[in-house]
C-alpha cells in the first residue's frame, strides 16, 4: 500500500512539473528562444507524453489504493471477493 501511495504522488508531480512547465513556456517574454533550439520539438513531445503518463499512472494508483482500503473494510482479499 505504501509503495501505491508513493508512486502516486510521484505520479502527480511529474504532472503537476510538466504543467508548470509549460505555463514557464507560455509566459515567457522571449518563448522563441526557446523553440529556436533544435531539440525542442522532442522536449515538447516528450514533455506532452510525461504529463498524460503521469496523469494517467496517478489515477491508476489511486484506483489500486481504492482497491486496497476496501479489501482492508471488507477484511477480504480481492481473490476472496471475486469467489463470492
Amino acid at each position: 500500500m505504501q509503495f501505491v501511495i508513493y508512486t502516486g504522488v510521484a505520479a502527480s508531480y511529474l504532472s503537476l512539473l510538466m504543467a508548470v512547465s509549460f505555463y514557464q513556456l507560455l509566459a515567457s517574454k522571449k518563448p522563441r528562444l526557446h523553440m529556436n533550439k533544435p531539440e525542442y520539438p522532442y522536449a515538447f513531445i516528450l514533455c506532452i507524453i510525461a504529463f498524460a503518463e503521469g496523469l494517467l499512472f496517478a489515477f491508476f494508483t489511486y484506483e489500486m489504493c481504492q482497491e486496497q482500503i476496501e479489501s482492508l473494510e471488507d477484511n477480504q482479499s480481492y481473490v476472496d471477493d471475486l469467489k463470492q
